[in-house]
């Protein structure tokens, strides 16, 4: 990969991590770890605008595949960059979702005075009690055994930052504060997954950061309460938890505050409410608003995926199928949507593609219970149609013969 900023350098790099540098000297080392899916034609390493900003040094870890920061992979990379880290004496790590995971998992091995952990995992594998499809759904087995987060993993002055509203993130942060009891959390309603996002601004951030490195607990939470009250994500939040109980409401509330969404927030908030009406069997009200989340952000996997489900229920398999190969032509190791393609190449009839389809799910997860309970469910239908098949087939054999004699 080519960088366009001639004092960013890379630093270390493998099959799977690469780690980039940006020296503004200083005693202060950012060490920021990239959500999933971070898009580098946006910025050379996540975090790096605010630090060139702030002034800051930095260093990025860019997964370059959804492969949440394996051990195998990051910890030669903080060996190798050893001698670099040795420089700062005060360092903070930094993250968001699977960044949020990395900065906490690899705290302690980077030397973290401390860490900034917005919406993090402990870990993606199901035997960890993980549960959640878009999270398991790259959980590749011995890559990933060891990876839950323990308490010798966090550094001392840690703060993990979560929506207490988001059922995945509450039950994350709780596992994580039972094998680290030490670390700091900071709730923030209402701010969602990526509650990252009610810090608008370098100046905010920067003090933020202050904070957490003096280890000033209450001034973190006073910050945070200033932050969140004007922040546009607070306004999607609420009208998003208003939807299931006062619809009318939310949309009212999406509609007054639709300035400060930003156009991530303005997406959802459409699924969101596809979402609602797919529920109360209105397929149509939803795919007319899953259109303007997919006109906003067209390669999102979630609003692909809701879109395929609306076809589903209308029953349109021909668009259905067009529209999750849209989703596996961007993430063909997704063995969930290869199980929902075998599916619906039932509904049309294709068994033998059925299969094939079946055959690629199990090749990537092989011994996921879910998986093999879907595969099985359709190799069951595909032998009913297959009997069906070839006994229409030898019932017309017959004719002809009869017809014949």
């Amino acid at each position: 990969m080519e960088l366009t900023e001639t004092d960013v350098q890379m630093v270390y790099a493998n099959d799977d991590v690469e780690v980039k540098f940006l020296d503004q000297g200083g005693s202060r080392l950012l060490m920021t770890f990239a959500p999933l899916n971070y898009n580098e034609t946006m910025d050379l390493f996540w975090g790096h605008r605010f630090a060139r900003k702030a002034g800051l040094s930095a260093i990025g870890f860019v997964a370059k595949k959804p492969n949440w920061y394996p051990g195998i992979y990051v910890r030669p990379a903080i060996e190798a960059i050893a001698a670099l880290l040795a420089r700062f004496p005060d360092r903070i790590a930094y993250g968001s979702s699977m960044g949020g995971y990395g900065a906490l998992k690899y705290s302690s091995a980077l030397g973290a005075t401390a860490t900034l952990a917005f919406g993090p995992q402990t870990s993606i594998n199901p035997a960890d009690g993980i549960t959640q499809p878009g999270f398991t759904r790259h959980f590749i087995a011995g890559l990933h055994d060891d990876m839950a987060v323990d308490g010798a993993d966090v550094a001392a002055n840690s703060y993990l930052f979560y929506d207490p509203r988001e059922r995945f993130d509450l039950a994350n942060a709780g596992m994580i504060g039972q094998a680290a009891p030490a670390i700091h959390q900071v709730r923030i309603p209402f701010a969602g997954h990526e509650c990252v996002k009610i810090i608008a601004g370098s100046e905010p951030a920067l003090r933020l950061i202050d904070l957490c490195a003096r280890g000033d607990l209450q001034g973190v939470n006073r910050a945070v309460r200033a932050l969140r009250a004007p922040s546009g994500v607070r306004a999607t939040g609420i009208a998003r938890a208003l939807l299931a109980r006062h619809p009318d409401c939310a949309i009212r509330i999406g509609g007054q505050f639709k300035d400060r969404f930003d156009r991530k927030s303005r997406a959802l908030f459409e699924h969101d409410i596809a979402k609602m009406h797919l529920a109360n069997g209105e397929a149509l009200l939803a795919m007319r608003h899953v259109q303007i989340a997919r006109r906003i952000m067209p390669r999102y996997m979630l609003f692909i995926k809701t879109h395929g489900a609306i076809l589903e229920a209308l029953e349109r398999w021909g668009s259905a199928h067009r529209v999750y190969s849209e989703s596996l032509a961007i993430d063909d190791a997704d063995a969930v949507t290869h199980c929902v393609l075998a599916r619906i190449e039932v509904e049309l009839g294709r068994w033998e593609q059925a299969l094939e389809s079946c055959r690629k799910a199990l090749a990537i997860l092989p011994d996921h219970p879910r998986i093999l309970r879907r595969v099985a469910a359709i190799h069951q239908a595909c032998g009913a149609m297959a009997a069906a098949h070839y006994n229409n087939l030898a019932r017309k054999a017959e004719a002809r013969a009869a017809s014949v004699t």
